[in-house]
């Protein structure tokens, strides 16, 4: 490899260095994805991120809380809150559903527990995730 290419290839390790903390950062407040993880730099921005997921059978047009929680709802937990928003619950709905064959549908509540900036405290946000057999009826 010559000289030239040595220094291109350098200079551009140095430059993706050198942008990967911000865009990792903004990737990490826009998607809500662990941010300790994917090379992470935005870790030193904010605390490792905590993720309660709650499952309720719809059954008579009723919702039980299904407790404890499933297995598959601890496993789901870990991985949103590796993947953030990138990660719906639609698999878990649907082996949750094939588990429960006389429920009629689930609602499936994630709730994250964030740093609000403008106060400094931490804050939960739920996100409810409705599902029946044919799918996702709202999120």
């Amino acid at each position: 490899m010559s000289l030239a290419a040595k220094r291109r290839v350098l200079v551009l390790v140095l430059l993706l260095c050198a942008l990967w903390p911000a865009a990792h950062h903004l990737l990490a407040l826009r998607y809500g994805f662990d941010p300790w993880r994917f090379f992470g730099w935005s870790m030193y921005a904010v605390p490792d991120p905590r993720i309660e997921v709650k499952v309720a059978e719809l059954s008579g047009g009723q919702a039980r809380l299904i407790d404890p929680p499933p297995p598959a709802a601890a496993g789901y937990a870990f991985r949103r809150a590796v993947f953030g928003e990138l990660l719906p619950p639609d698999d878990l709905a649907a082996e949750l559903l094939r588990e429960r064959p006389h429920a009629e549908g689930l609602v499936i509540r994630v709730r994250t527990f964030t740093l609000d900036r403008a106060t400094a405290r931490i804050r939960a946000e739920d996100r409810i995730h409705r599902y029946d057999r044919d799918g996702p009826m709202t999120q």
